[in-house]
């Protein structure tokens, strides 16, 4: 049993994976409004702008995808992820979007120079008007360069919310 879980870690090492589920309840008429507040940023080299990237890179595939994106204000508040209902329902309001879309991004390194070992996550909250969590989502991957991990990690999110999400 022990050989089969080693296995199984080495094999997965490097494997990118996305989780994500939403309620059935939630969707978004087409070309939906979806506002993107900052994410907050976990890395161990103090990188203020890795969730920076990935809320641009966010940004470009919803608008690509045909959503009408905005970003949230630069609020302390919001730059530091500490969004509660209220909080989600007004900047909803202020953009007159239907839902919002915040979260995590870490960045984790291990090992010396020369067997170095990254890992990344994203973790994603969606909320619709009224502020209320609707879904939730993770992304991982290791071993790849920050530019891939955030492009994966924007189509993987933008893919599987539109399946799940879908149209009115």
């Amino acid at each position: 049993m022990k050989k089969l879980a080693f296995v199984s870690m080495i094999l997965c090492a490097g494997c990118a994976d996305m989780q994500l589920f939403v309620r059935d309840e939630l969707k978004l008429p087409v070309n939906g409004n979806i506002v993107i507040s900052g994410f907050i940023s976990r890395d161990m080299n103090y990188d203020p702008f890795l969730s920076d990237r990935l809320t641009e890179s966010l940004c470009f595939v919803f608008f690509r995808e045909g959503y009408n994106v905005r970003i949230a204000g630069r609020k302390s508040d919001v730059l530091n992820g500490l969004i509660d209902q209220s909080d989600a329902a007004a900047l909803c309001a202020d953009a007159a979007a239907e839902m919002l879309i915040h979260g995590a991004v870490t960045r984790k390194e291990s090992g010396l120079l020369h067997d170095r070992s990254v890992y990344y996550e994203v973790s994603f909250v969606i909320r619709d008007k009224s502020g209320i969590i609707r879904g939730e989502g993770r992304y991982c991957d290791s071993d790849v360069d920050e530019p891939v991990f955030i492009r994966n990690a924007a189509e993987s999110f933008v893919s599987g919310f539109k399946k799940q999400v879908g149209s009115i």
